[in-house]
């Protein structure tokens, strides 16, 4: 399999997982020991961290769903422009981002970087006081003294 097979399969199963999002949508794809780094949420290792983030996702904006916009491959390195959309206890999120993938020789993805804009995310939190007690219950984003009082 030459690295253009190998970045199209693991975009393809990439694009899958947010098709249909759940905790356990990426696991053909991620490492048992993944590295993942973004905004808004402490740096974890871990496939079994990957499936707890997509869980309080998934609590805070149960219809999300992602569209994969744009690829490109070299190496081991692969970056995903996509495009994340959902409702916020009634208004629409639209959060474009950029993740940065580092593949094994077997396309599965050992690194994740993502890069989006908090702002976005924080700024429609903020302007929907309905949405501040589920934001508070999925533990996403930066307070880690709340993401231990929530589990």
């Amino acid at each position: 399999m030459t690295a253009t097979d190998l970045h199209r399969s693991a975009v393809d199963r990439f694009a899958a997982g947010w098709d249909k999002p759940g905790p356990h949508a990426w696991d053909d794809l991620v490492t048992s020991d993944v590295v993942l780094n973004q905004p808004l949420v402490p740096a974890s290792v871990g496939r079994a961290a990957w499936a707890d983030e997509v869980r309080r996702l998934l609590v805070l904006v149960p219809d999300l769903r992602g569209s994969v916009d744009s690829w490109a491959g070299r190496d081991d390195l692969l970056f995903i422009e996509l495009t994340l959309s959902g409702t916020l206890r009634g208004s629409r999120l639209r959060l474009p981002l950029v993740d940065k993938l580092w593949l094994d020789a077997d396309g599965m993805v050992t690194r994740r970087d993502s890069f989006f804009d908090p702002g976005l995310v924080a700024a429609l939190i903020l302007r929907r006081p309905r949405s501040w007690l589920p934001w508070w219950r999925s533990g996403v984003g930066p307070f880690v003294f709340r993401r231990r009082l929530v589990g």
